[in-house]
C-alpha cells in the first residue's frame, strides 16, 4: 500500500461543493496521462529533463522506478516540514535528491520528469492505462487510484469493456456480465464508504524525526496514519452506473425484465445504499439533499415489491426515516459507525463552527461521541472479550476506540481543505483541545512551507492561528498516538 501512496503523488483534496470534486481529479491526474511514454519523447518535448536524470543517476539512483518515487516523495515531504532542519540526520543519497529538488534550475524539469515515471511505473509495473484511467475518472469522478476499490472499479470494468467486443450469439454463455458488473458496483459502494483518503508520507517518517530515534538510513522508518472515510461524491455514481448495468442485463437477455419481478438483488442494493447515504448526509446537515433522494427511494420506479408495507415505511417525515433506520441491525455494522461519526462531527465542524451556530455544533459533537462510545462498548471492546483467550488483543478496529483522536482527525482533514480565511474562522470558533489539533496541523501544511505570508495574506503564522496552551503536552501525545499505529 506504501508504494501505491508514493506513485500517485499528493492527490487534491476533494472540496466541500461535491461536483467539483471529479474535474478537480480529471485535471490532477491529467498531465500524467499526457506524460511522455519514452525518455527519449521526454527528452524531446522537456530538454532541460536531461541534466536533471544525468545529476540524479550520478548521485541518487540509476533506476527512475517505483522505488525512485518512494525516495522523492519522502524527501519532499521532509524537505517541505517543520522538519526541514533534521535532513542531516537522512542518508547521503536522499540528501543528494534534496539537493536537487532545491536547486532552482531544475525547478521546470521536475514536474515533467515525476509525470513520465509516473506513467511508466502505471504501465510497466502494475500493467495500468493512464489513458484509461483518466477516462473512467471522468465516468466515474473522484477515483482515488490509492485506494483498493479503484483497482476492483478498473478491472472489472475493463474487463466488461474487452469482453463485450468479442461476445456473439454464439459464444454469449462463456461470458459472466452480471456476476462482473455487480464487483463494479461494489467497487463504487467502497468508494462511497472509504473512497476518501488522508494520508501523508510526512507522518512515515517526522515521529523518528522528533524523537531522536537515530539516523535515518535510506530505507523506510514507517509510522502511518491512514484514514478512509465517506466520499459522497459516489452516491450519483451508484444511481447511474446502476441503471447502465441493469439495461445491458436486459439487452443480453441474462436478467429478467425488473418490470415482471417482485424482487431483484440490484434493487435491494440500491434501495441499502440510499437508506445509508440519506442517514449519512442528513447527520451531516445536508438536509436538502438528504430529502432529495428520501423522496427518490419513495419514487424509485425499480423498487422490490414483495414487501408491500415498505411503501407506508418510507412515508415518513426525514427525521422520523433516519431515526426508524436505527431500529435495524445494519446500524452495528463497521461502515455505518464509520459514516455516521464522521458524517456528524463534520456537520458539527462545517455547519457548526464555520457558521458560527454552537448550538448545532454542541449537538452534533454530542451525538458523534455518544454513537461512538456505544459502538465501541458492543463492537470494539466485544472483540478484546473475544480474543482474550488467544494471542492478543485483536486489532481490527475500523473506527478508533478514542474519541479525542477520532474527533481530532477529523477537524485536522477538515481545517487543512479550507482557504485560509475559512480556517481561520474554524480554529477561532473551535474548544481549545481541537485547536490544538488545528495548530499542529497547520504549522506543518502552512506554517513550515518557504513563504507561508503567500498563504497567509502577508500576516505571522500564529497571529493567524494563535498557538493553544498545552502545546508541549499534546505534541507528546501526538507522538504516543502515531507510534500506536505503528505497533498496531
Amino acid at each position: 500500500m506504501l508504494e501505491r501512496f508514493a506513485v500517485a503523488g499528493e492527490l487534491p483534496r476533494i472540496p466541500l461543493s461535491q461536483y467539483l470534486a471529479g474535474a478537480l481529479y480529471e485535471a490532477w491526474f491529467g498531465p500524467v496521462a499526457a506524460a511522455p511514454e519514452t525518455m527519449a519523447d521526454l527528452y524531446r518535448r522537456h530538454p532541460q529533463t536531461r541534466a536533471l536524470v544525468e545529476a540524479i543517476r550520478a548521485n541518487v539512483t540509476t533506476n527512475l522506478d517505483r522505488s525512485f518515487l518512494q525516495r522523492y516523495t519522502r524527501t519532499w515531504a521532509i524537505a517541505n516540514s517543520v522538519y526541514r532542519d533534521r535532513l542531516d540526520q537522512v542518508g547521503p543519497r536522499s540528501r543528494a535528491l534534496f539537493d536537487l529538488v532545491e536547486d532552482e534550475r531544475y525547478a521546470d524539469a521536475w514536474p515533467a520528469l515525476l509525470n513520465h515515471v509516473r506513467r511508466r511505473v502505471l504501465i510497466d509495473h502494475y500493467n495500468m492505462e493512464p489513458s484509461r484511467m483518466i477516462r473512467y475518472t471522468r465516468r466515474f469522478g473522484p477515483i482515488d487510484w490509492r485506494h483498493p476499490a479503484s483497482h476492483a472499479l478498473y478491472w472489472t470494468t475493463r474487463g466488461v469493456e474487452l469482453s463485450l467486443r468479442r461476445v456473439e450469439d454464439r459464444n454469449q454463455d462463456d461470458y459472466d456480465f452480471i456476476n462482473t458488473d455487480r464487483q463494479v458496483m461494489h467497487a463504487l459502494q467502497e468508494l462511497y464508504r472509504f473512497g476518501d483518503l488522508y494520508f501523508s508520507y510526512l507522518y512515515h517518517v517526522f515521529p523518528s524525526l522528533r524523537l531522536d530515534r537515530g539516523q535515518i538510513a535510506d530505507g523506510m522508518v514507517i509510522d502511518s496514519l491512514y484514514r478512509a472515510v465517506p466520499n459522497a461524491y459516489f452516491i450519483d455514481t451508484y444511481a447511474q452506473t446502476l441503471e447502465e448495468l441493469r439495461e445491458r442485463a436486459n439487452q443480453f437477455g441474462i436478467f429478467e425484465d425488473y418490470r415482471r419481478r417482485t424482487y431483484t438483488l440490484y434493487s435491494a442494493g440500491y434501495e441499502n445504499f440510499l437508506k445509508d447515504a440519506i442517514r449519512f448526509l442528513y447527520r451531516r446537515g445536508e438536509i436538502e439533499r438528504a430529502n432529495y433522494y428520501h423522496e427518490k427511494l419513495i419514487t424509485y420506479d425499480k423498487r422490490n415489491v414483495h414487501y408491500a408495507a415498505l411503501t407506508y415505511e418510507l412515508a415518513t417525515s426525514i427525521d422520523e426515516f433516519v431515526r426508524e433506520q436505527f431500529s435495524e441491525d445494519r446500524f452495528k455494522t463497521h461502515y455505518v459507525a464509520v459514516s455516521e461519526i464522521e458524517a456528524a462531527l463534520q456537520g458539527a465542524y462545517i455547519n457548526g463552527l464555520l457558521t458560527g451556530n454552537d448550538t448545532l455544533f454542541q449537538r452534533n459533537f454530542s451525538y458523534a461521541r455518544a454513537f461512538h462510545r456505544a459502538y465501541v462498548r458492543e463492537q470494539v471492546e466485544g472483540m478484546d472479550l473475544a480474543a482474550a483467550g488467544g494471542r492478543g488483543r485483536a486489532r481490527m478496529e475500523v473506527v478508533d476506540r478514542d474519541f479525542r483522536w477520532v474527533a481530532g482527525s477529523t477537524f485536522m482533514d477538515l481545517i487543512s481543505t479550507l482557504d485560509i480565511s475559512d480556517a481561520e474562522r474554524v480554529y477561532d470558533a473551535a474548544p481549545e483541545d481541537l485547536r490544538r489539533f488545528g495548530y499542529w496541523i497547520m504549522q506543518r501544511e502552512v506554517g513550515s512551507a518557504q513563504n507561508p505570508e503567500i498563504a497567509l495574506g502577508g500576516r505571522d503564522f500564529n497571529d493567524v492561528f494563535p498557538e493553544p496552551p498545552g502545546m508541549d503536552e499534546f505534541e507528546r501525545w501526538m507522538d504516543e498516538q502515531l507510534s500506536r499505529f505503528q505497533s498496531g
